[in-house]
């Protein structure tokens, strides 16, 4: 490589600045004197391949190859590392269920002892007051002429509170002795036995949910059955 001083004498530089640029100049040529006596050395004495610079269609293959994989890595990630990593954990699932869970609400009369206390429960859970739903719930279970829809709401009553034992013996009534409300029954009742650490039961109860159960429930039980228990 020659250097012209002529070239890059320029009147305002000054000469600790002419230094710097004469020495980058010098330590270049250097290093490129070097790699070809190294490379025509390393040829003659060990017939290795002498280094040449990348020309041509190669190197242009390779300035657009290298962006264009680092941008398929990017979408790779985001499309299948980066949801994992933002996927929801078991407690927060959970947290969130029992947190929508809603109980069947009375609208009708006030008129029998029932009807009272079936009317005094869903105000009460209504109103998040939930000790208070229980106490009106398990009244309720003790009159002949409570339902169903009383014994749901007072599972998931003690559900809110995490009573997890209660809310499943309540669930697992209800589902022993009645045909309706069994999909919500069945989803809550594995909830309270993922609650208390009863792991395989829990999963064994959603792994029984299908399409037919509707989108809602189906849904969920997918949800919880991706966690890594």
């Amino acid at each position: 490589m020659h250097i012209d001083k002529e070239k890059i004498n320029d009147p305002n530089l000054t000469e600790a600045e002419e230094k710097i640029i004469f020495r980058s100049f010098l330590r270049r040529l250097e290093k490129e004197n070097n790699q070809e006596r190294w490379g025509k050395l390393l040829a003659e004495k060990y017939d290795l391949p002498r280094p040449t610079a990348e020309t041509g269609r190669f190197a242009v293959v390779r300035k657009i190859a290298v962006p264009i994989i680092g941008i398929a890595a990017a979408v790779l990630f985001l499309v299948f590392a980066l949801p994992v990593i933002l996927a929801p954990g078991a407690d927060e699932l959970l947290a969130g269920y029992r947190a929508e869970a809603t109980a069947i609400t009375y609208r009708g009369q006030a008129d029998t002892p029932a009807e009272r206390l079936r009317a005094e429960l869903t105000a009460a859970f209504s109103d998040e007051d939930f000790p208070a739903a229980q106490q009106a719930g398990r009244a309720l279970l003790d009159l002949p002429d409570s339902t169903p829809n009383d014994r749901y709401n007072l599972g998931l009553a003690y559900l809110k509170t995490e009573n997890y034992p209660e809310a499943e013996a309540t669930l697992r009534r209800l589902l022993d002795e009645y045909d309706v409300l069994r999909t919500e029954a069945r989803f809550y009742l594995a909830v309270s036995l993922l609650e208390q650490g009863k792991t395989g039961e829990g999963l064994d109860e959603l792994r029984t949910f299908t399409p037919t159960d509707g989108t809602k429930f189906y849904d969920k039980a997918r949800e919880l059955l991706k966690v890594n228990w």
